[in-house]
């Protein structure tokens, strides 16, 4: 299992690459995908022959030279990660799973609670508390027919900035693509989305908050 990097080890680092959906003059009809890197490549996702080309590249050299285009306000309110070592004391909306499962086809994701195997579809996880005080936030493993899986607890802190341990239930093993091993030590690497009610969202030990446009 990929251990997920510290921010200790990410400090000092540079963001080198950008890239992001959208749609072209605000239509729905014209989705486009456009990434740029420090240096100044631009590319896209997008595919066609050599004339389709030819005009995203002059689509995209006529922005590059527009000067009534603000870039000061490409940013704007885009998430803004902070590192914290203590829990936000914010009204919690909801818990999510990790984008690193959500990337991975549903039939590769399954959970073992003992010697019986249950499909990711048919699981959910569900808030059940915080404690503000000591940083931790509660969560089960539900299954849709037979209840909760298991318990869990996620701590700020720590050697590693923050840990997931089950406890309660039978212990929960995960298989996601190649890799099995406790559901909590997955957890541990690749930790849930916990959602506050101001729309903000803590990411392991990132407090990641939208960034508001003021005038």
């Amino acid at each position: 299992m990929l251990a997920r990097s510290s921010s200790r080890k990410k400090s000092g680092s540079v963001k080198a690459v950008l890239s992001g959906q959208g749609c072209e003059d605000g239509s729905p009809s014209r989705p486009v995908s456009i990434g740029c890197s420090i240096k100044g490549r631009v590319w896209s996702r997008e595919q066609g022959a050599v004339p389709r080309f030819n005009d995203w590249a002059e689509s995209v050299g006529d922005k590059l030279i527009d000067s009534s285009i603000d870039t000061s306000k490409l940013v704007d309110n885009v998430l803004l990660p902070t590192v914290v070592t203590t829990l936000p004391d914010l009204e919690l909306l909801s818990v999510e799973w990790p984008v690193e499962m959500l990337r991975t086809t549903e039939g590769r994701i399954s959970f073992k609670p003992g010697s019986k195997s249950e499909l990711s579809q048919l699981t959910d996880l569900v808030l059940t508390g915080r404690n503000v005080a000591k940083s931790t936030l509660q969560f089960d493993l539900v299954e849709a027919a037979s209840g909760i899986r298991g318990n869990f607890e996620f701590a700020l802190g720590g050697p590693n900035d923050f840990a997931v341990r089950q406890i309660g239930g039978e212990t929960v093993v995960a298989v996601v693509g190649k890799v099995e091993g406790p559901l909590a030590g997955y957890f541990s690497d690749y930790p849930p989305l916990f959602r506050f009610i101001d729309l903000s969202e803590l990411d392991a030990n990132l407090h990641i908050n939208p960034r508001t446009h003021t005038t």
